[in-house]
């Protein structure tokens, strides 16, 4: 479905790429600690089996569901806007299913 528009994409630096698509914003970079790390600071972090090499789940209060994950020399993160109709446990097989398939093509 998210085929039908047209992706904006723009670099992370220089080792890294960014893409938004309606309601969902993709990054892929080279894999740095810190970024899980400063991510495990804010708290509420879960982990989720079963995506790549480490992954974490992030329900931002502002709106939104993140995801890490660390796919060999990879991060990966897969951001999700939540509709005031929604609810977070709906959002959230959505977004683990793209980020199990974004692992396997940098595999």
């Amino acid at each position: 479905m998210l085929d039908q528009f047209p992706s904006q994409e723009e670099p992370i630096g220089p080792t890294g790429s960014s893409c938004a698509y309606p309601g969902i914003h993709i990054q892929v970079m080279s894999f740095s600690q810190q970024t899980i790390d400063a991510a495990k600071k804010r708290g509420r972090l879960a982990p989720v089996a079963e995506v790549a090499d480490e992954a974490y789940l992030y329900e931002n209060p502002s709106g939104y569901i993140e995801l890490y994950a660390k796919v060999g020399k990879h991060l990966v993160t897969v951001q999700k806007s939540v509709r005031a109709d929604e609810k977070t446990e709906s959002v959230r097989p959505g977004v683990i299913a793209l980020a199990k398939a974004l692992a396997a093509k940098l595999r």
